[in-house]
């Protein structure tokens, strides 16, 4: 990039930012099919423009925002079956799950010992680092869930928090949550779940599976973390961290006493917040409805049987687990996992590759036959390899 001291017209800084990011894949390519998000919901963009000025971290200049905020927590509350949630709108999973963590260290008053599953996602090590804990990381079971026997083991009185997942970042597994509730209730345990993909998965699925109840239907359950920015269909960065009530909520807050509106708390990492993702994301979600969402869900989930069929059909490639949700870990038969990632990114598609398998996410933006052409590339790339 050229030096900054030289002013630069619209045009040329259009054409310098366009010229560096010209190698930026796109959604609509369809060769993004291992990301965890997707194109955000046709009118994001009025949403953004129009409130991009607005910060939620100062609320006495923008209370009508700061309340439009608090009703969409509300209402996903509800959804998680909690008629007195609390929380707030962060910049993403993680920093909804360190919240997590230092409420549940305010709330077990000091203890450090988080016990989690090896599927947890990263985001549990940046808290224990940022905040001295001490993570045990319970082995899985054949179906990649928490074992619980080896979870209960584990538990003490000194166990500051258990976290269980709805929605794993490799699989889409989800953890037996009703068992990690039972221990935690022994225990007088907090326990967080992270639901970050699998939130707006998971309510909305037409054939429920007792299996797979996550949410504050589980007395035990104090905290959920869950992103509008996978599959909620909202803009980056809008992750959420919701309570079961106003005061679980209230442990991680931080007095603020300088800002327009006099004093008032943050229950945040960050102090400024932007305003345009939470409305775009906000927006979002009222104009979709719960019926567009059960839509959305649907076609994911007959998109990943799809995949699934050809894979089982397959005598090069398999699937790690019988996928849950729309997450696929898919493996070669043949071919080694970092190779086949290797030639999957120099033919041009974006696929997340874990220590033995690929990660393939049926999002709303990969179409039937983005799917028969990835596939196509598979075979082809493992039939040149036998050669």
């Amino acid at each position: 990039m050229e030096n900054f001291k030289n002013k630069k017209s619209f045009r040329e800084t259009k054409k310098i930012i366009d010229r560096i990011t010209k190698n930026d894949l796109s959604f609509k390519s369809g060769k993004i099919i291992g990301s965890m998000c997707t194109i955000p919901f046709k009118t994001t963009n009025y949403f953004l423009k129009r409130y991009m000025t607005v910060n939620l971290g100062d609320p006495g200049l923008f209370p009508g925002s700061a309340q439009l905020e608090q009703e969409a927590i509300k209402m996903i509350g509800k959804i998680f079956g909690a008629e007195t949630a609390a929380g707030t709108f962060v910049t993403g999973g993680t920093e909804a799950n360190i919240l997590a963590m230092l409420t549940a260290k305010e709330y077990s008053k000091g203890l450090k010992k988080v016990v989690l599953p090896e599927s947890a996602h990263f985001s549990f090590d940046k808290a224990a680092k940022l905040m001295d804990l001490e993570l045990v990381k319970i082995p899985l079971t054949k179906e990649m869930t928490i074992d619980i026997d080896l979870a209960k083991a584990a538990i003490d009185d000194k166990t500051m928090a258990v976290v269980g997942v709805a929605g794993s970042t490799g699989l889409g597994a989800v953890d037996n949550l009703k068992a990690l509730g039972e221990l935690c209730r022994e225990n007088n345990t907090y326990m967080h779940v992270d639901a970050a993909f699998g939130g707006f998965v998971l309510p909305f699925l037409e054939n429920k599976d007792d299996r797979l109840k996550f949410d504050f239907s589980i007395p035990e359950v104090k905290s959920i973390t869950v992103d509008p920015h996978k599959m909620g269909g909202g803009v980056i960065p809008s992750g959420c961290i919701i309570y079961r009530d106003t005061q679980t909520a209230s442990l991680s807050e931080i007095e603020v006493t300088y800002l327009s509106g006099g004093k008032t708390s943050h229950r945040t990492i960050v102090g400024t917040r932007s305003g345009a993702a939470t409305i775009a994301s906000i927006a979002t979600m009222l104009q979709k409805g719960r019926l567009d969402y059960i839509k959305t869900v649907r076609e994911s989930i007959e998109k990943t049987q799809y995949f699934y069929e050809k894979i089982t059909r397959s005598d090069n490639f398999e699937s790690v687990i019988k996928p849950v949700i729309n997450v696929i870990g898919l493996k070669s038969k043949t071919m080694p996992t970092k190779e086949l990632h290797q030639e999957l990114n120099r033919r041009g598609w974006a696929v997340s590759y874990f220590n033995n398998y690929l990660r393939i996410v049926m999002m709303p933006h990969v179409r039937m036959r983005d799917i028969d052409k990835f596939f196509k590339e598979l075979e082809s790339i493992v039939a040149k390899e036998r050669r």
